[in-house]
């Protein structure tokens, strides 16, 4: 099944880039078609799971963890005041340390997962390159 999403040149290109795309000719523009299935989210309708769409999620996915990240370290560092002064200065002290080791990790875990799916994409292109028999 494919989902086509039917649109206007000037609606998807504003009114800024009207200027550049004057047609001197008299027939009408016709609507521009934007495929879903080559967009984003043409793989979350994909339910042959033919496409990954990990890999394009990975952008979003790390900034989601700096975000948790931060939020646990500087929840670290304080944190540690509700003990005392004495346990507060070490968490600040160390709150550095344990969100360079967190983003460090997040970001080996994230590369693995890329690198999984793109042998498996690579993988894939090889098998449709091999001769049939």
């Amino acid at each position: 099944m494919e989902v086509v999403c039917v649109c206007l040149t000037l609606a998807l290109k504003g009114a800024s880039m009207e200027s550049q795309q004057k047609d001197t000719s008299d027939s009408p523009q016709q609507p521009h078609r934007i495929d879903l299935k080559e967009s984003g989210f043409g793989g979350l309708l994909d339910f042959n799971f033919t496409r990954f769409i990990t890999v394009q999620l990975v952008k979003v996915l790390y900034i989601i963890g700096l975000v948790m990240v931060t939020l646990s370290a500087i929840g670290f560092a304080f944190g540690g005041f509700r003990v005392g002064i004495m346990n507060g200065m070490v968490t600040l002290i160390l709150a550095p340390l344990v969100w360079i080791i967190m983003v460090l990790l997040l970001r080996v875990y994230l590369e693995l997962v890329v690198a999984l799916f793109r042998i498996a994409e690579n993988t894939t292109m090889m098998v449709e390159r091999l001769p049939k028999s």
